[in-house]
């Protein structure tokens, strides 16, 4: 027993070691990344803190070209505590610095690493094969290179679900220490919230409810309900749901095209899971076509047939729409073959599988459920926390089927697999970093000299453009002079310019970029919607296009 527990261990260490290796191989070439997306926005959030960190007042700030008067930090799409933790980040070393973030988010992965093992290890006989396909997914490690709170919240999700796992085994210090994830987990997205149904479940099935197993879960839920309440009466509002009601019941419930964009977000979930695991899913698919290849060709065609001729894709050219159905059908293939392997898990593997399996199900269709009816729109960064159970799911299926006979071509999978990501990940770098080169360029383009110069766009691009010192245009607030310059981007400017402003505008130069990967993963011409399924159903696209392009206009 002590010789069997020794090897074991010897194992283990062995598996974190080449863990830890290749986080540090897919983190630190990308230490540089510019900021990009929701990173600036944050960022300027987290500065209000300063003021007074204990109740932060009302900002008045600029958003789409808009002044926004009394906007409160409450009211946003984070709780606060993720906010503390970018301000307290802006304190460390050189604030502006993206290797000082960057540096400091490597423990999250590491977080997901050991947590997704151990989860993985109760579950499947080669938990590394588990971990080893997240990290390799190009979803996750495009997020991980971002200073959103994508990353952390899944960190936090997963240890709280291994030390809720193991404390219900036996183990009474994870079963406390499991309010520490939870705690920061509310703290940082309120996607989390679902976290405390489905760890509650956990118990159910476990058939251990009991004060001292439902604490640890109740407690950190107390908290945040009780900061809710405290805001409430300090301020007037519920963050929550504020949130919900400025982001769900105003753009998307009372839209006349509701139902359209549920069905849109529900299509997308599809695409996302077969890009996101297209090379696992092309060998497994190999493996089924010999057993009965016939009729999986003929489903397969069916469903291409069916998926060309709809209408929602009808402006997509035919190699974007063929792109389109090989995610999806991958995509619908990964989900039904994880669950149609649900039944057989609970014949075989009686009652540690009778709660294993039904809670990674459960928990695969709460993520599911709330990206599709709660979140604002279809993203690989809120559709994160699915890939864990569903990659688990579908192993599982693999373990039973093949009794790994076939652990070389999960590393040949792994291998390809992390390629891909990496050149996924390149390519979102290089879009981030359009906006930071180009802010630099502006003096060789045109002349300040007794002009202003303006400019309108958000992410990246809003981030450095004040950082050199230009300025922000609110439309309702600044009155150009003859001579001022605006400049805009293409894909980073949302708003509407008021007429008595866009009559006076002379476009005089425009600056295209274009990426040395044919990759798009945020682009209106390639379909590509990797951020925002509202830019394309293709979560990652090929394309040589432009990935972005820079408007200069001069006030007449």
């Amino acid at each position: 027993m002590g010789k069997k527990y020794t090897d074991m261990n010897q194992k283990v260490k062995k598996d974190f070691f080449f863990l830890l290796l290749v986080i540090l191989f897919t983190t630190l070439p990308f230490l540089n990344k510019p900021f990009n997306i929701d990173d600036a926005q944050y960022f300027e959030i987290a500065s209000w803190i300063d003021i007074n960190p204990f109740n932060v007042a009302k900002h008045d700030f600029g958003w789409l070209g808009q002044q926004i008067k009394g906007g409160l930090i409450y009211e946003t799409s984070h709780p606060i505590l993720f906010f503390y933790f970018l301000n307290v980040i802006s304190k460390i070393g050189h604030a502006n610095s993206e290797a000082i973030y960057h540096l400091i988010y490597i423990f999250f992965p590491i977080l997901i690493a050991v947590s997704f093992y151990f989860i993985a290890a109760k579950f499947i006989e080669k938990p590394l094969y588990a971990v080893l396909l997240l990290l390799a997914m190009p979803g996750y490690l495009a997020c991980s290179h971002t200073i959103m709170a994508d990353s952390p919240t899944l960190s936090f999700w997963l240890s709280a679900v291994c030390l809720y796992i193991y404390g219900l085994d036996g183990r009474k210090k994870c079963l406390y220490l499991t309010m520490v994830p939870v705690f920061f987990a509310l703290g940082f997205s309120y996607q989390s919230l679902s976290l405390i149904p489905l760890l509650l479940f956990w118990a159910l099935i476990k058939r251990q409810i009991s004060w001292k197993t439902l604490l640890p879960v109740i407690i950190p839920a107390g908290i945040f309900f009780g900061y809710l309440a405290i805001i409430y009466k300090m301020h007037g509002v519920f963050p929550f749901f504020a949130n919900i009601r400025d982001y769900n019941i105003k753009n998307l419930i009372l839209s006349p095209n509701y139902s359209q964009t549920l069905g849109l977000k529900t299509i997308y979930i599809f695409s996302s899971v077969g890009s996101m695991l297209l090379i696992p899913s092309i060998l497994f698919l190999s493996m089924e076509l010999k057993a009965s290849k016939g009729k999986l060709i003929i489903l397969g065609g069916v469903i291409f047939c069916f998926l060309i001729s709809l209408e929602f894709i009808s402006d997509y050219s035919f190699f974007y729409k063929f792109l389109f159905s090989i995610y999806f059908i991958s995509g619908f293939f990964i989900i039904v073959k994880s669950f149609s392997g649900l039944k057989k898990n609970l014949k075989i593997y009686g009652k540690n599988m009778d709660a294993m399996a039904p809670f990674f199900s459960v928990w695969c269709l709460g993520i599911i459920f709330y990206n599709i009816f709660i979140m604002p729109m279809g993203a690989i960064r809120f559709l994160l926390p699915l890939f864990p159970p569903l990659i688990l799911l579908f192993l599982k299926k693999f373990e039973i089927d093949t009794k790994w006979r076939h652990q070389k071509k999960i590393l040949v999978v792994f291998f390809a697999q992390m390629a891909f990501s990496l050149s996924v990940a390149r390519a979102d770098y290089e879009f981030a970093s359009i906006y930071k080169d180009f802010s630099k360029t502006i003096p060789t383009l045109v002349s300040e000299k007794d002009h202003d110069i303006y400019f309108s766009g958000e992410w990246g691009f809003r981030y450095y453009m004040k950082k050199e010192g230009y300025i922000y245009f609110l439309n309702e607030h600044h009155s150009p002079k003859t001579g001022d310059f605006i400049i805009q981007p293409t894909l980073a400017y949302f708003e509407q310019r008021p007429e008595s402003v866009a009559s006076r505008l002379k476009l005089i130069k425009t600056k295209d970029y274009k990426g040395d990967i044919p990759l798009r993963l945020f682009n209106f011409e390639a379909k590509g919607g990797f951020w925002s399924h509202d830019h394309g159903l293709l979560p990652i696209s090929i394309g040589n296009n432009i990935i972005e392009s820079f408007k200069i206009y001069q006030v007449s």
